[in-house]
């Protein structure tokens, strides 16, 4: 296990344990396991959705668009 996907776990435990959202495992195949909002989850969608505006906003502030495209594009890769 990388370093990522221990940070993602720690993630959903914390957000799991605060009631943003919950483990469903899938019906159809009990090796996956689905991350759901809870409703408090979904009542915080604005606030998160104000967080990551502000957070994209100083991350793109002063690069160009063409900038801007490779960085999303080197983003998805990771």
């Amino acid at each position: 296990m990388d370093l990522f996907q221990v940070m993602v776990i720690v993630l959903v435990d914390k957000l799991e344990k605060l009631g943003y959202l919950q483990r469903k495992i899938s019906q159809e195949d009990s090796r996956y396991t689905y991350i759901v909002l809870t409703k408090k989850g979904k009542d915080f969608k604005p606030v998160f959705e104000k967080i990551s505006n502000k957070l994209n906003d100083m991350l793109y502030k002063n690069l160009s668009k063409d900038e801007s495209d490779i960085l999303e594009n080197l983003l998805q890769k990771i």
